[in-house]
C-alpha cells in the first residue's frame, strides 16, 4: 500500500518516562546548559495562532498544525526555541466562574493534552517551547485584572490550572519553560510615588510605562509575579521562569534604571523566597528611527549588571542598519542568552520570511543545535505527517499505510489538517 510522505520528517511520539534530561541553568557561567552542553536559545516569537485560543476546549487540528508547521520552519533554519502564549487575558482558558475564580484548566478538561500534543511535537523537531502566561501590553480584561488585584482569586488558578498543568508537563520533553507575563510594565501606573524603592515608579514616568492605562499598582503586579513564580518553582522545582520585560529601563539597576523585578523586590511584593526568576528576559524596539540609548542593540549582556541568563525576548528588523541577521549575530556575539524575533505568524516584513534568515545566520555555531533525547522510542500512540504532495513510499520505510490509519495520526497538510484516514483517502 502506498501512503503519503513529505519534504519534513515524519513526527511521532507517545506518553514518554518522566526522567528526561531538562534545560538548565549554570550559575556560575550564566548560560543555559543541555546535556551537559552551553545553549543559545536560538528562535523566535510564535507567539499565537488563535489569540488566547491556541490550547484547551478540545484544540483543532488546524491550529495545531499550525503552530507545528512553525516548529518544522524554525528547525529548518536551525532554531531550537519558540516562545508562545497561553492564558493571556483569559478569556477562554482558565475557565472561570461567574465570581472571577478559577474552577478548571478548561471547559473541556483537554488543555494539558493540548499542551503535551505541542511540546513533543517540539521536541521530536529538537525545539524547546517557553510559555508565556499572561499579558500585560493591552488592556487587561476583567478575569486578569481579578487575579492581579485579588490573591484569593490567584490562588484559585494556581490551584486549578497553573499547578496542575505544570505537574503534568514536567515530564514532558520540549518544555523549555514559562514566562509568568508579558511586558507588565504597559499595565502599570507609572510616577507612582512610595516609601518603597521595589514600588516606587516615578522613575518610570514618561518613559512610555503604563501605556494600557491600567493602572495596576507595581506592587500587585510584583505579587503577581511572585506567587505565580513560586507555585510553578513548588510543582516543578527544575523548571525555568521568566518576565517578559518591555524595556531595559525597568530590568536592570545599571545605568541609572532600576529591576523592578529582581529578588527583593519580588519577594518583598509576596513574600515567597522561591518566587524568583532564573533568567532575565528583556524586550527592544526602535521608536522614532532610533533605539534607546542603552537598548540591548547596543550593549553586550554584561553591561546589565544580572547574576542570571539573560534572553532577547522581543525584537524587529525596524530600521535598515539593524536586519534580522545583524540582529542574531550581535545577540550571540554579545554573550546574550537569547534571541526570539516578533513574529512568526505573519508575512510581514518583520514576519517568518526574513525571521527566518536571522535565526539560520546562527546555524552551524556552538551552542545552537540541541539533540532533545527522549527515553523510551516512541509507541506510536500519537504522530504528525506533514505532507505537500504524495510520493509512492511507505512513510518512513516503516509504517504502513493501515498502521497508520489504526493509530489515527494526525495529517497536517500546508494549508489545513485532516485525520490520517481521510488524507490518505484522497492521495492514495
Amino acid at each position: 500500500m502506498t501512503v503519503l510522505s513529505t519534504v519534513f520528517s515524519i513526527i511521532t511520539f507517545s506518553q514518554l518516562s518522566s526522567a528526561i534530561e531538562r534545560l538548565t541553568i549554570d550559575k556560575s557561567t550564566k548560560t543555559f546548559k543541555y546535556n551537559g552542553n552551553t545553549v543559545f536559545l536560538n528562535g523566535a516569537n510564535q507567539p499565537w495562532d488563535q489569540y488566547g485560543n491556541d490550547f484547551g476546549n478540545n484544540q483543532s487540528n488546524g491550529v495545531f498544525c499550525n503552530l507545528n508547521y512553525t516548529l518544522a520552519n524554525l528547525t529548518a533554519n536551525s532554531g531550537n526555541s519558540v516562545r508562545e502564549w497561553l492564558f493571556i487575558g483569559g478569556d477562554s482558558i482558565p475557565q472561570f466562574d461567574s465570581n472571577g475564580n478559577v474552577i478548571a484548566t478548561d471547559a473541556a478538561g483537554s488543555l494539558i493534552k493540548d499542551l503535551t500534543l505541542y511540546l513533543e511535537a517540539a521536541a521530536a523537531q529538537n525545539i524547546f517551547i517557553f510559555f508565556s502566561l499572561w499579558n500585560g501590553a493591552v488592556a487587561i480584561p476583567d478575569n486578569e485584572m481579578g487575579l492581579m488585584m485579588d490573591t484569593k482569586k490567584l490562588q484559585t488558578f494556581i490551584d486549578n490550572a497553573l499547578t496542575p498543568v505544570v505537574k503534568a508537563l514536567a515530564g514532558v520533553p520540549g518544555l523549555g519553560g514559562y514566562e509568568i507575563i508579558n511586558e507588565p510594565c504597559g499595565s502599570i501606573k507609572a510616577g507612582l510615588a512610595t516609601n518603597n524603592n521595589c514600588t516606587d515608579t516615578t522613575r518610570l514616568k514618561n518613559t512610555g510605562a503604563g501605556w494600557t492605562n491600567m493602572e495596576v499598582p507595581m506592587s500587585n503586579m510584583q505579587q503577581f509575579v511572585n506567587l505565580q513564580v513560586a507555585a510553578i518553582h513548588e510543582a516543578d522545582p527544575d523548571a525555568l521562569v521568566t518576565v517578559g520585560i518591555w524595556n531595559e529601563q525597568a530590568g536592570t539597576d545599571e545605568f541609572g534604571y532600576f529591576n523592578y523585578f529582581k529578588d527583593e523586590c519580588l519577594i518583598s511584593a509576596g513574600g515567597k523566597q522561591n518566587g524568583v526568576l532564573d533568567f532575565q528576559q528583556l524586550h527592544t524596539y526602535a521608536f522614532n528611527g532610533k533605539y534607546d540609548t542603552h537598548s540591548p542593540i547596543y550593549q553586550v549582556r554584561d553591561d546589565f549588571g544580572l547574576d542570571i541568563p539573560l534572553v532577547i525576548g522581543e525584537f524587529e528588523n525596524q530600521l535598515s542598519a539593524y536586519s534580522y541577521p545583524v540582529e542574531y549575530n550581535h545577540f550571540y556575539n554579545s554573550s546574550y542568552n537569547g534571541a526570539w524575533a516578533w513574529a512568526m505568524n505573519t508575512n510581514d516584513a518583520n514576519g517568518w520570511k526574513n525571521i527566518d534568515t536571522g535565526v539560520a545566520a546562527l546555524k552551524g555555531k556552538p551552542g545552537i543545535a540541541v539533540d532533545i533525547s527522549i527515553d523510551n522510542p516512541p509507541s506510536g500512540d500519537v504522530g504528525v505527517v506533514m505532507f505537500h504532495h504524495k510520493v509512492n513510499i511507505h512513510v518512513n520505510n516503516k509504517l504502513d499505510g493501515e498502521n497508520v490509519m489504526k493509530r489515527g495520526w494526525l495529517v497536517c497538510a500546508v494549508s489545513h489538517a485532516m485525520h490520517v484516514k481521510d488524507a490518505l483517502n484522497q492521495l492514495i
